[in-house]
């Protein structure tokens, strides 16, 4: 499993982080050791570190998004190197968040049954309403308000590069 594991680690690293694709409101910005998101939201996705490179690389990241007054958050995931790269982000000033858990599913397995209870409906989000409903759920849910982040995701429903769904019971988006 182990090399499974880093197999789909890489596979990830490669596909959602490194290659990411400019959609609108973000800009994909290539360096030497980094891959970062300009925009709409502002981050640090990709970085290829060390422990003689990781603290130069920060703060300079840090001074670029610093001299655009713009606040930024770099993705940090269990694989990242220096192994050590989240308390070097802490040091430099960042504050962590809460942790996030990346899952995949084996679609080559059995799938779970995509019917929900009968009291709820699955609806596709086409639209700001639908938009709308889905951040007030991850608001209630999560205590984040998710609703900056309505704009961009508008933007890219048509692209079919993100899809969301709402359930609801009755007309409450639950």
């Amino acid at each position: 499993m182990a090399s499974d594991t880093r197999e789909i680690l890489s596979l990830f690293d490669k596909q959602v982080r490194r290659d990411i694709v400019a959609e609108p409101g973000i800009r994909v910005e290539r360096t030497y050791r980094a891959v970062r998101i300009v925009g709409l939201w502002n981050c640090i996705l990709y970085s290829e570190l060390d422990a003689e490179t990781a603290d130069g690389e920060i703060a300079a990241q840090i001074d670029y998004f610093r001299h655009r007054g713009a606040h930024f958050e770099w993705k940090v995931y269990a694989h990242d190197r220096p192994g050590d790269l989240d308390q070097r982000l802490a040091r430099a000033g960042f504050e962590p968040e809460e942790p996030e858990t990346f899952m995949l599913l084996d679609l080559d397995g059995e799938l779970p049954s995509p019917e929900p209870p009968q009291s709820v409906t699955l609806r596709q989000v086409t639209d700001a309403a639908g938009l709308a409903d889905l951040s007030a759920v991850g608001e209630r849910a999560f205590g984040v308000d998710y609703s900056a982040m309505n704009k961009e995701f508008l933007a890219r429903l048509p692209l079919g590069t993100v899809t969301f769904y709402v359930a609801y019971a009755g007309a409450e988006p639950v």
